[in-house]
């Protein structure tokens, strides 16, 4: 007698998240597998410091919540309607269009030290939001995306979202063995 067996079916896409904590490990998720990363998870530790930064307005870096010693990530999205959108959109824009799909390309893979954007003389384009996102051993994330208003970092409204890493990634002279070239998965982007 012959048996067939029924060909594999591709697993039904997930659920879009409905939360803000699961949209940006989502979001991390989909990036990091396509460059052989493991799975990152929430911390709610990280995500606090995040909040603090993030609601402070002030457009710029800061390892101070916490004591430090994780990586950071910051991005700021104005708009004339800035304020129509919710945290998880901006938060999951920031992750995607901005640190990754706008910065992917520009890495040099295989480098253990490759030059830090900011110091080559013209500064060359940046990388370093997207390979921290993708840093293999990085193993949590915290994020927070607040609604600062206008004036503060730009002339209207705008989401600044900060994402938290631990452990921090983009570490000299560890690039070749933590950002991996990608595997081909297919792009995304957010809509906003």
């Amino acid at each position: 007698p012959t048996t067939t067996k029924a060909a594999p079916t591709a697993p039904a896409a997930p659920a879009a998240p409905t939360d803000f904590s699961s949209t940006v490990v989502d979001q991390h998720n989909y990036h990091r597998l396509n460059h052989s990363a493991g799975a990152v998870s929430w911390d709610s530790g990280l995500a606090s410091y995040a909040q603090t930064v993030a609601s402070s307005c002030h457009y710029a870096h800061d390892l101070t919540p916490g004591g430090g010693g994780y990586g950071q990530n910051i991005a700021a999205y104005g708009a004339s309607d800035s304020s129509s959108l919710d945290s998880s959109t901006a938060a999951a824009a920031a992750i995607t269009n901005m640190w990754y799909n706008d910065e992917i390309n520009n890495f040099p893979y295989g480098q253990d030290s490759p030059t830090w954007p900011d110091s080559m003389t013209p500064p060359g384009p940046d990388w370093s939001h997207a390979s921290q996102l993708i840093w293999v051993g990085t193993q949590k994330v915290g994020c927070a995306a607040v609604l600062c208003p206008s004036g503060t970092i730009f002339g209207m409204d705008t989401w600044f979202t900060v994402c938290n890493y631990e452990p921090a990634g983009n570490v000299y002279p560890e690039f070749a063995s933590n950002v991996k070239p990608p595997l081909g998965q297919k792009g995304v982007s957010v809509n906003i």
